[in-house]
């Protein structure tokens, strides 16, 4: 019987290692599929009602992400059957984070509202931030280390471009 060559080896051990890395990956992906999730991610806009008004959330965009301090502002609007015509403003919120790497997930903690702007009805401004108050979760939240990571990304590719006036 002839004696395996040193490439004959050389396959061997590629094909194992791609077989474990195969392995590996498959392992990671069905633990995904199969963990439960907290809530599924319906998308954007979100709508809440409280104290008879609809509160319509569209999706954050980050401004700042700094050591585990996580700044963002969001377009919101206001509805109830009085006023059925919208009030928009905009909401900026403050949280704190922790990053779980090998998970690649975001836990956001201690969310509040900094600030918010009602162009069109600025005397109304504070009863708005009291009603965002109380839509604000009153739990920890997950989300995707990634989809931060992107949406920060886009957030400094626009201040990064030149601003020309119109």
């Amino acid at each position: 019987m002839r004696k395996p060559s040193k490439k004959t080896w050389r396959s061997v051990i590629v094909l194992g290692w791609a077989a474990m890395l195969a392995s590996a990956s498959f392992y990671a992906w069905a633990q995904e599929e199969i963990a439960p999730m907290e809530q599924p991610d319906n998308g954007w806009p979100r709508k809440t009602t409280t104290d008879g008004v609809t509160v319509t959330t569209y999706q954050p965009q980050m401004e700042t992400w700094d050591k585990n301090r996580l700044t963002a502002r969001a377009a919101v609007s206001f509805e109830n059957p009085a006023t059925p015509t919208p009030v928009f403003g905009v909401a900026w919120l403050e949280a704190r984070t922790e990053v779980d790497k090998e998970n690649r997930m975001v836990t956001l903690d201690e969310v509040k509202i900094t600030k918010v702007n009602f162009p069109s009805q600025p005397d109304k401004a504070a009863a708005y931030q009291a009603i965002l108050e109380k839509t604000l979760p009153t739990e920890s939240k997950t989300i995707a280390l990634d989809r931060l990571q992107a949406n920060l990304a886009v957030t400094q590719a626009e201040a990064a471009t030149k601003k020309l006036p119109l």
